[in-house]
């Protein structure tokens, strides 16, 4: 667990320096963010949506926060969907999951959610897919971090996938 801690940590510095350095190829992107946390990234993901999504990976859980400051699983996804995607969305995740159109695994793009039955049988946790079985999302005990569907947690609480995109 330290090492994802370390990986999350490089993540973030590796891409202030793409910040900085003014990186303009989404492959250097994707290539940056896959060594740095071993994710295999496609080079398909959006530049924008990673570019944002990864600035927010060691922000502190707070519930009902939407901001760096702090932030729940819901309120990641709203600001995500509203900065980057230009959609308004639901602010709790069992209301994302009630507007959300259902994908299967082989029709997921990088910023569509995924779902989790964490609480008597209904939702109540939300991430955004990266690739590759990898999401990002705001853990209650560790903020945001990015996670994999492989993990015992997570398979014995996956619900599904679905989009708020029109295309």
């Amino acid at each position: 667990m330290n090492r994802c801690i370390f990986l999350l940590f490089l993540l973030g510095l590796t891409l202030s320096s793409c910040r900085t350095a003014k990186i303009k190829t989404q492959k250097n992107l994707t290539e940056n963010i896959s060594k740095d946390v071993e994710i295999p990234l496609t080079g398909d993901e959006e530049k924008e949506f990673l570019e944002f999504v990864s600035s927010w990976i060691g922000t502190p859980y707070l519930y009902g926060g939407k901001s760096k400051s702090g932030t729940d699983c819901s309120g990641l996804v709203f600001t995500t969907y509203k900065e980057v995607f230009g959609i308004d969305s639901p602010r709790s995740a069992s209301d994302l999951y009630k507007v959300a159109k259902p994908l299967k695994i082989n029709e997921l793009r990088a910023g569509d959610l995924v779902f989790f039955d964490i609480k008597n049988g209904s939702v109540s946790h939300v991430g955004m897919y990266l690739n590759e079985k990898y999401f990002i999302h705001s853990s209650t005990k560790k903020g945001v971090i990015i996670s994999s569907l492989n993990e015992s947690y997570y398979k014995e609480h996956f619900k599904s996938f679905g989009s708020l995109r029109k295309n």
